[in-house]
């Protein structure tokens, strides 16, 4: 039945705030990807039951970022409330792993929309937070002139993170020996290959005696570096034996 000669209009408002209807939305990449140390923005749009925006301010909403297998790694984030129905959310996780993004309503309860995930990798290599590791540098064990001895090192970030791409910190590595007073060892070796999350590095000493090792990535000295070691001599080498002057005396009863 028509009432009247003319359409009547009318407006719809949205409803109430119904949290696991809201929306979350990455700032990002698609790939949902962030380095150790950077903001990761999000957005939340508050809808109501049938999907509707919201379109005003006035929700509470707490959202806080979880790095998988480790559930006491807790990053909370920041939310601005934009008036408009939307907030805008700032984390910024300092540790490398992948975050699921956990967002709940005023009421305390989680949000239980699909789950969102955020990888963060390690941040650029810092030679400063990188370490080096291994006896010869906690003076358990002494380099032995001629033979190769064995440390490992590992790029990490300014935050500490150990880096992924560890071949590309190959080139940038440099393992020197140098006396007291630092002067290079110039006969002494280093070679490098990768191993895991680590690089391997063997040093051949050339020099008995006390000496720094020198670490450095790009120029910059790993944690520790440089480290004091101690150069012991090699097995004797006939070829590099000298004879010095000597006074012989005939003992007695001696032909």
């Amino acid at each position: 039945m028509t009432i009247g000669a003319s359409a009547m209009h009318c407006l719809v408002l949205p409803g109430a705030t119904v949290p696991s209807a809201a929306t979350l939305e990455l700032g990002l990449t698609s790939t949902r990807a962030t380095i150790a140390g950077a903001p990761a923005t999000f957005t939340i749009t508050s809808r109501d039951a049938h999907g509707n925006p919201r379109g005003m301010g006035g929700d509470a909403w707490r959202v806080e970022l979880r790095r998988v297998g480790v559930p006491a790694d807790i990053v909370p984030a920041r939310v601005r409330d934009n008036g408009d129905g939307t907030y805008s959310v700032v984390a910024m996780p300092k540790r490398k792993g992948t975050y699921t993004v956990v967002v709940s309503g005023s009421d305390g309860r989680e949000v239980r929309s699909p789950a969102v995930e955020l990888k963060v990798a390690a941040a650029p290599v810092a030679g400063s937070s990188s370490r080096a590791l291994g006896n010869i540098l906690d003076g358990l064990t002494d380099l032995v002139a001629g033979e190769p001895s064995l440390l490992f090192v590992e790029p990490c970030d300014a935050l500490g993170n150990a880096h992924d791409e560890v071949a590309e910190v190959l080139g940038a590595l440099r393992v020197e020996l140098t006396d007291g007073s630092g002067r290079p060892d110039h006969e002494s070796r280093a070679f490098a290959r990768t191993q895991g999350q680590h690089i391997a590095v063997e040093v051949v000493a050339a020099v008995a005696g006390a000496a720094l090792l020198h670490v450095a990535i790009s120029g910059v000295p790993v944690r520790g570096s440089p480290f004091g070691v101690r150069v012991r001599p090699g097995v004797p080498d006939a070829s590099k034996c000298t004879i010095s002057q000597a006074t012989w005396r005939v003992m007695a009863g001696g032909a």
